[in-house]
């Protein structure tokens, strides 16, 4: 998402209305994050904010006039800055020329102006149609910004991947029958203690002989 900094005349701060609402496309998806002096909570240290969000922004926009050119603080002071960055390969600069003045004449004039062939927008015969011209070309710079691209939306957790049930039942050898299984545990019982098998112990050898025979039944 790249950050948007208007640089304006509070004399055009109705034409900057207008062009947020413009750009309000870039903004629901996801391209774009304006910010203005508008936007300053009371009480802000205004110098310092104003030059900490140009400082972040990726594309400074000049909302351009005779009452920028006349500002210290527009033409003077954010403009300065906003040079100082594009120079260094920070940010992109871009002219929006609202109304008639000598622009070209300043070092603005190196820059390519908005609308198309830099005519002001006041004196376009459709005022939505030179601000939708404006957005138009201010979305070309931004889809060419590695930044510009949409905020990736959180991928859904993968499924878990079904775990075979564990059986209760005991391993069975493969071509021995439960009745061979007993016979052999009985006998490895016997060898182990010879003296100590009862009549018990050979009434549970029955016992289990009978249960594996039941269960061998189909």
């Amino acid at each position: 998402m790249a950050k948007i900094f208007f640089s304006y005349s509070h004399d055009d701060e109705a034409h900057r209305d207008h062009l947020e609402k413009h750009l309000s496309a870039l903004r629901h998806e996801g391209l774009i994050e304006a910010w203005h002096d508008r936007r300053l909570l009371a009480g802000s240290d205004f110098g310092g904010e104003i030059d900490r969000k140009l400082d972040e922004a990726d594309v400074v926009l000049l909302l351009v006039s005779a009452s920028f050119l006349a500002s210290n603080y527009c033409y003077g002071i954010e403009f300065q800055r906003a040079m100082q960055r594009r120079s260094e390969g920070n940010c992109e600069v871009i002219p929006v020329i609202v109304r008639s003045c000598e622009w070209t004449k300043t070092p603005i004039g190196k820059f390519m102006g908005v609308p198309r062939d830099g005519k002001p927008i006041t004196l376009w015969g459709n005022y939505d149609e030179a601000m939708t011209d404006v957005a138009g070309q201010i979305r070309r710079v931004l889809e060419s910004l590695p930044r510009a691209q949409p905020e990736p939306k959180p991928s859904a957790p993968a499924a878990a991947v079904p775990q075979p049930a564990l059986s209760s039942a005991p391993p069975v050898m493969p071509g021995i029958s439960r009745l061979q299984m007993t016979v052999v545990a009985f006998n490895a019982y016997v060898s182990i203690r010879p003296t100590s098998v009862t009549s018990i112990d050979c009434h549970a050898l029955a016992a289990l002989a009978t249960f594996s025979l039941g269960a061998m039944k189909p």
